[in-house]
């Protein structure tokens, strides 16, 4: 989708103490929040909480019934980036 900024969301990996499904807080700046986002409903109230910084904002859009579309000024980019938590990749085989 070439001109949304869609934030990369890296995972780290999981220490020998975390389990599968505990989660991190991500370590995007917030400028990677400002912008357009598009998420489908299914991913927005998704188990891993990926998206839930955008479930209290009201879209600017819906494409057909299930795709909504967001866009974060500034403060509400900073918002954003203190509150999401990524799951964390169970540890590699060492």
């Amino acid at each position: 989708m070439a001109g949304i900024n869609l934030p990369a969301t890296p995972y780290p990996e999981a220490s020998g103490e975390h389990r599968t499904g505990d989660v991190a807080p991500s370590t995007q700046p917030a400028s990677r929040f400002e912008g357009w986002h598009i998420v489908g409903v299914h991913e927005l109230q998704g188990a891993d909480q990926r998206f839930a910084y955008l479930r209290d904002l009201e879209p600017v859009d819906r494409i057909g019934y299930s795709v909504m579309v967001y866009h974060l000024d500034k403060a509400q980019a900073e918002r954003a980036a203190g509150t999401v938590r990524v799951p964390l990749l169970p540890p590699k085989d060492r």
